[in-house]
């Protein structure tokens, strides 16, 4: 196949990459002529400069990003609900570990185990998208995750509970993947990034609310014989189980599907998406030849480093931030009422560097910066004094875990812009999160009680995983800007 070959000038640069590879998301001309046929609007019928499609593209995020953002909402407050289970209701007896008599120990293998069944199911589950519909397939896992999160208010041992939280997270490993699976069934590559940002921006938006609930919950400690951590985990996973028929019904698996579209805007849609190379066609499906070039390529892997190294972070403050908390000196139900902050300035802050990103195409260099941010501030927390101040380490966490946070959507966004393809796409971003699942097995481990309040394991392992993340992301941002020198606006990478 021709190589394409980079170089200012006449300089003879080496060759980088193939020709198919810089074509990916190119527009074909002959598609794009053909858009003339329809009132001489042409080019602009494809993209988003007419007010047609401008009030399509609104069309469609009014009627499937709401309800994506929302599934992922509940996807991780289902999740990460074991963290606030922990410590309530402590002071009583009535805390997850005390009723099932589980040691801390036992506690983190529980979670060990939950990290192994998304790792493991996390590209099966993820292809199930493609393969059944979108619609169907989030639906059916909407209702496995959420059935299983209201069981683990029936287990009565380490044993059961460990089982419990395996099976979800067999169910959970599929929903990120799907997602991105739908928007690339409707939406444009560069179209993509900000949207899936906004997706992963509610799992910072569930932790805040988490936090909340977990607070108001613990009052129903003892109502109709339960502790308030089962009531927390009934409630919290019964709203799983009851929007996934709004999924099935209201997520259309294709442009054809949409209700909320005309004939004439469902086929400017299909227009739209054939005019991209690589996109798909409705009767496609995935070939093992597909899936070989995706394994082979080393630029995904150094996506995977990148989002390797900002998992850690992500899984260690979702779980353990009513522990911190605690260790620096909040107890009871202030220990869950204090970690709704700094996660609800995670999410402001995650949605606008998200915005700026893919609004000028700096989605690694946000990550780098962000990143940095967040390695100078776990350097602090992990190297205050024991003596210290709650306020001055709280300070800190207020920084450390907005800008770790942001790294992630970023990262995730520049793996699906510059993915080939729906084949790719998918299974690269299902990669990327499984991969990412080892670093979320890390964090089970690295914050331990018995070093509060610095917690200085889990402060600088996260400082050590972030520097991961900073280094990757910066390379492939050199590779990014240098392979965009000989290409065309409409051929270049997402940087």
């Amino acid at each position: 196949m021709d190589a394409a070959t980079l170089g200012d000038g006449g300089s003879g640069a080496a060759t980088i990459f193939h020709k198919e590879s810089q074509s990916s998301f190119s527009t074909k001309q002959d598609e794009l002529d053909s858009c003339n046929d329809d009132g001489g609007k042409g080019v602009d019928d494809v993209r988003k400069t007419s007010p047609e499609v401008r009030r399509i593209i609104l069309k469609q995020d009014l009627h499937i990003m709401p309800l994506a953002i929302f599934l992922y909402f509940l996807c991780s407050l289902d999740r990460t609900n074991v963290g606030n289970a922990k410590v309530l209701n402590t002071h009583s007896g009535d805390s997850l570990l005390q009723s099932l008599g589980m040691s801390e120990y036992q506690y983190k293998v529980s979670l060990e185990i939950f990290y192994l069944a998304l790792m493991g199911f996390e590209i099966p589950m993820g292809m199930g998208a493609k393969r059944f519909g979108a619609s169907r397939w989030i639906a059916l896992l909407c209702t496995g995750w959420g059935t299983m999160t209201m069981l683990c208010a029936a287990t009565h041992d380490f044993a059961s509970f460990t089982a419990v939280r395996f099976v979800l997270g067999a169910f959970e490993a599929g929903l990120f993947p799907s997602l991105i699976c739908l928007l690339n069934f409707h939406y444009r590559p560069d179209e993509i990034s900000f949207r899936a940002a906004l997706i992963i921006a509610s799992a910072a938006l569930a932790g805040a609310f988490g936090g909340a609930i977990a607070t108001g919950v613990s009052f129903m400690n003892g109502t109709a014989g339960l502790e308030a951590w089962k009531w927390l985990v009934i409630l919290e996973g019964l709203p799983s189980i009851l929007v996934a028929p709004v999924a099935w019904y209201c997520l259309p698996d294709w442009p054809e599907q949409s209700r909320f579209l005309s004939d004439r805007e469902k086929a400017l849609v299909r227009r739209r998406l054939d005019a991209v190379d690589g996109l798909p066609k409705q009767e496609e499906r995935m070939t093992w030849s597909e899936a070989k070039k995706v394994l082979a390529d080393w630029r995904a892997w150094l996506h995977y480093a990148s989002f390797l190294g900002v998992s850690a972070p992500f899984s260690s403050i979702s779980l353990f931030a009513p522990t911190i908390i605690q260790g620096m000196g909040k107890k009871g139900i202030e220990a869950n009422l204090f970690t709704v902050p700094p996660y609800a300035v995670a999410w402001v802050f995650v949605v606008g560097m998200a915005w700026v990103a893919d609004r000028y195409d700096k989605r690694g260099a946000v990550t780098t910066v962000c990143s940095l941010l967040a390695v100078a501030s776990f350097g602090v927390l992990g190297g205050l004094p024991k003596q210290a101040g709650y306020n001055e380490r709280y300070a800190v966490m207020m920084v450390a875990v907005p800008c770790a946070f942001a790294s992630i959507p970023c990262n995730l966004g520049r793996v699906s812009a510059n993915a080939r393809g729906t084949t790719a796409t998918v299974l690269e971003v299902a990669l990327c999160v499984a991969v990412g699942n080892c670093g979320q097995m890390v964090g089970v481990w690295i914050y331990r009680s018995s070093e509060a309040p610095s917690f200085p394991t889990g402060m600088f392992t996260n400082l050590g995983s972030l520097l991961l993340t900073t280094v990757s992301a910066g390379l492939l941002t050199m590779y990014y800007n240098r392979c965009n020198r000989g290409l065309a606006p409409g051929r270049r990478w997402a940087t």
